[in-house]
């Protein structure tokens, strides 16, 4: 039998974080791990079951905008997911046109998604940054493989 090794990490919580995770220090059935893992677990797979059909040019858009952007996750989910939103206004005029992709109506209809659209594309657009393309793979291509869904081009 093959033993898995895992990693320890220490890690930081801020006390709204602590207060999610509320864990009962006398709690004997759950742990503090286990908790993590399961909250981070659910949000995944919210995440994976919430993503929108999007077509290939507005992923692009959307990774291309993001691009470079360094995400303080101190400031909360809300504000990380809403800054895609944000760095797309900012790229209209480039993204446009070499996306041919409406920009602005994008953001738009993000700023209108369910919070768990919204973190399915933050989520997307991370693992394209976060993936090395395969030789000959297209952008399509790697856009399923990371997880993300397609929708026909207009």
């Amino acid at each position: 039998m093959m033993e898995t090794m895992m990693a320890k990490r220490a890690t930081y919580y801020s006390d709204p974080v602590a207060r999610i995770i509320d864990l009962d220090d006398n709690e004997l059935s759950e742990s503090w791990s286990g908790r993590v893992g399961f909250l981070i677990g659910a949000a995944h797979l919210a995440a994976d079951e919430s993503c929108p059909a999007l077509t290939v040019d507005e992923w692009c858009a959307l990774a291309d905008a993001d691009r470079g952007t360094e995400h303080n996750y101190a400031h909360g989910p809300e504000e990380v997911v809403n800054g895609m939103q944000h760095n797309l206004f900012d790229f209209a005029d480039e993204g446009d046109e070499k996306w041919n992709v409406d920009c602005v109506a994008l953001a738009r209809r993000l700023r209108s998604a369910s919070f768990a659209e919204r973190l399915a594309v933050y989520e997307i657009v991370r693992r394209f940054h976060k993936t090395k393309p395969l030789k000959g793979e297209s952008y399509a291509d790697r856009f399923r493989r990371i997880g993300a869904r397609l929708a026909d081009s207009h």
